[in-house]
């Protein structure tokens, strides 16, 4: 398993020869992240999800948030990168593992919409395994695609453009089911059979 390196400096500034004082940045270091995204009802591997990771670094006065993504290869398999996240000041809090979605259009994104009852029931990705198989079940209609899209953890972004800047692939898969909901919706179908019932799902496989 790869652990999470955390440098985190107890002084907040360095006084030069000089004597002029320059803060001093922390650095925070955490993954990289490996796993696998399958369909829950195949196992099949599902190639070109999205995985995104957000990390939060608390420093005095703010907070800097850092990004990474990468997309599964045809055996569904992925490898999150390392981050690297420096705060300009003091650091003041832990540094925990990411927030992360998994998400392909056509399919029930992680995290679920709703744990209780939703096709993935078993842990949240963390950073205690070493290799996250996260399972995804196929969207069955439009409303389950529409919610899905709606209930996707939306990062920190002020904007859009920061958000392309920051996530590309992310942002580009989604754009791409915005546009396939629109023309559902124009047609009067994007609204069906949102609260259809579906069968427990299977948990994750985690090693």
């Amino acid at each position: 398993m790869k652990k999470r390196l955390v440098i985190a400096l107890a002084v907040s500034f360095a006084c030069l020869m000089a004597g002029a004082c320059v803060p001093i940045p922390n650095i925070a270091i955490d993954g990289p992240y490996k796993g696998k995204v399958v369909e829950l009802e195949t196992g099949e591997p599902i190639e070109g999800a999205v995985v995104a990771g957000n990390w939060s670094l608390e420093y005095f006065g703010g907070r800097k948030e850092c990004f990474k993504e990468t997309v599964t290869d045809k055996n569904g398999e992925f490898v999150l990168p390392t981050v690297i996240c420096i705060s300009p000041f003091l650091f003041r809090g832990e540094f925990g593992h990411p927030l992360v979605i998994v998400f392909k259009p056509g399919y029930l994104g992680y995290p679920p919409l709703d744990l209780k009852n939703s096709p993935f029931t078993g842990d949240e990705f963390t950073d205690k395994h070493s290799y996250n198989v996260i399972r995804l079940g196929k969207a069955t209609n439009p409303g389950e695609r529409d919610a899905t899209l709606m209930d996707l953890y939306y990062f920190p972004f002020a904007n859009k453009a920061e958000f392309k800047e920051q996530l590309p692939l992310f942002f580009e898969l989604k754009r791409q089911e915005e546009e396939y909901l629109e023309k559902l919706d124009r047609e009067g179908k994007r609204y069906i059979n949102i609260y259809k019932e579906r069968p427990a799902g299977i948990p994750p496989i985690t090693h």
